[in-house]
């Protein structure tokens, strides 16, 4: 029974509202909100305590660990890579990368296989976020492609 609980738990169908629809650049804590059928205030104070990181920290951390998925996996320019994660903005998406990673998307591209991991405030981000949304978190690195 607890196992049925949980699939219908409006938090959860929240959690999975955002992992499907992260990429739309209009996805706001108040549209999620609502899906939870929840105040924003409410649902924001439970999104922390159920995640222990704010909304905004948990949207940018899945839109940065697809764009890096993105950056290593293909071809797609960084713009191109930015508007397809969600960012309408180059510039704020460059900025974000650079915060969360220590380089910018370009370097990151070049740098090829190096081992990234985002980290939460010290904490491993699956644990974070409750398991494996789908995304990954890290790429295995290979030291002799970066001589």
């Amino acid at each position: 029974m607890p196992v049925q609980q949980a699939a219908h738990d409006p938090f959860d169908q929240a959690l999975m509202f955002i992992r499907a629809n992260f990429a739309d650049g209009r996805l706001r804590l108040d549209t999620v909100a609502r899906i939870a059928a929840m105040s924003p205030s409410h649902f924001s104070r439970m999104f922390r305590a159920r995640t222990g990181v704010r909304f905004i920290e948990y949207l940018t951390t899945i839109r940065l660990a697809a764009a890096s998925e993105r950056l290593l996996t293909t071809t797609e320019s960084v713009s191109s890579i930015c508007h397809a994660v969600g960012y309408r903005d180059l510039s704020n998406f460059q900025r974000m990368f650079r915060r969360n990673y220590g380089i910018t998307p370009s370097a990151y591209r070049r740098a090829g296989r190096w081992r990234f991991h985002v980290v939460l405030r010290g904490r491993d981000p699956l644990a974070v976020l409750g398991g494996d949304p789908g995304l990954p978190w890290s790429v295995d690195v290979d030291p002799e492609s970066l001589l």
